[in-house]
């Protein structure tokens, strides 16, 4: 899969992720939550990309079609940082997008399994009239986010 072992801790947490998400899979609601926590320094993003990796793989022969919203907070440049960790990890498979620069109108779909990595303060900002301020987000010919995750979810 990848050329970085996990520690026995990490290797523990993607198989409880992994069996938590296929129980919840399995149950008959609509909003299905899972949260991952882990400390600072414990290997979150190698972690979160086995769990994408392996969990793809799991459903792959399956009538289950996944895709992966990456979201980073804070006002910096973290939601890049992880998407070229995460390509270095997937080394191409899963894809993984920056969602500012593949879907700037141009798309109306999430692909199966595709990994979109964006930052959260940057999508969800308004202006002082309550407007969006992303233009991903505002009202428009082409495509806007909110209507690429209803899209997708159709598909």
């Amino acid at each position: 899969m990848n050329t970085i072992k996990l520690k026995d801790y990490q290797s523990e947490a993607v198989d409880e992720l992994l069996l938590k998400t296929k129980l919840l899979f399995k149950k008959e609601t609509q909003h299905k939550t899972i949260v991952f926590q882990s400390p600072t320094g414990s290997g979150k993003t190698l972690m979160m990309a086995n769990y994408i990796k392996e969990l793809a793989a799991y459903y792959a022969d399956s009538d289950v079609s996944l895709c992966f919203l990456w979201i980073s907070i804070g006002k910096g440049e973290l939601h890049i940082q992880s998407h070229k960790s995460l390509n270095r990890q997937f080394k191409g498979s899963p894809p993984t997008c920056l969602l500012d620069s593949e879907f700037f109108g141009s798309r109306t779909a999430i692909n199966e399994n595709e990994v979109v990595v964006f930052n959260w303060e940057k999508i969800r900002a308004k202006d002082k009239e309550g407007q969006w301020s992303n233009t991903l987000m505002k009202d428009k010919e082409t495509t806007n986010f909110r209507e690429l995750l209803e899209n997708t979810r159709e598909k």
